[in-house]
């Protein structure tokens, strides 16, 4: 009789011991799930994601007017007189208008001056011109790659791609490898220097 008290006795503190045992791994169980939960999923939750380069766009980037690809043929003509000793021609967005001393045909700025002085294209639509403008001097070449090139007054007109933008022509009565650079006059002649610059020459 008493082999058997002893017996169920240790059947019981068997039993006990196993609930103990389960109750310890859910336990564990659930504190592993509540880690889990608080830690980043992997080492590359934890890094910043990297922002995508941004792109220079030229047509703002100071110092530079427009990539010479980027300029299309203007729709008028107009005149400023900001940023210079006399009133001159440009565009309609106010981008300022040159000639190349001695280029009669457009041949004298090609390869690399294209690039730093792109030439005003023309289109089968003659441009407005303002009223201090004189219509009858607008005119077109044909350059040697088949484009029409907008003169005025007989001569090839170009762009200055180094310009700062709007009325800030920074080209005129510049020198080069191509030669002289002059802003035109509402005539058609090239503006004349300011007074500092014909002491420096003198």
């Amino acid at each position: 009789m008493r082999t058997i008290q002893i017996s169920t006795l240790a059947a019981a503190l068997l039993a006990l011991g196993l609930a103990g045992c389960d109750n310890n791994v859910e336990t564990d169980t659930l504190g592993s799930a509540t880690d889990d939960t608080a830690m980043p999923g992997s080492v590359d939750d934890t890094l910043p994601v990297d922002e995508p380069d941004v792109a220079v766009d030229p047509v703002n980037d100071p110092g530079t007017m427009a990539d010479a690809s980027a300029i299309v043929a203007p729709t008028t003509l107009m005149v400023a007189s900001t940023g210079a000793p006399g009133p001159y021609l440009t565009d309609a967005d106010g981008r300022a208008i040159y000639f190349l001393e001695g280029d009669a045909d457009g041949s004298t700025c090609t390869g690399p001056c294209l690039e730093l002085w792109p030439p005003v294209i023309a289109t089968e639509t003659v441009p407005e011109v303002a009223a201090d403008l004189q219509a009858d001097l607008l005119g077109t070449i044909e350059r040697a790659d088949g484009t029409a090139q907008l003169t005025y007054n007989g001569h090839p007109l170009y762009y200055y791609t180094r310009d700062m933008g709007a009325q800030a022509p920074t080209g005129h009565d510049l020198t080069d490898d191509w030669g002289e650079w002059y802003l035109l006059t509402p005539a058609g002649t090239e503006v004349d220097v300011d007074v500092d610059d014909e002491a420096e020459r003198g």
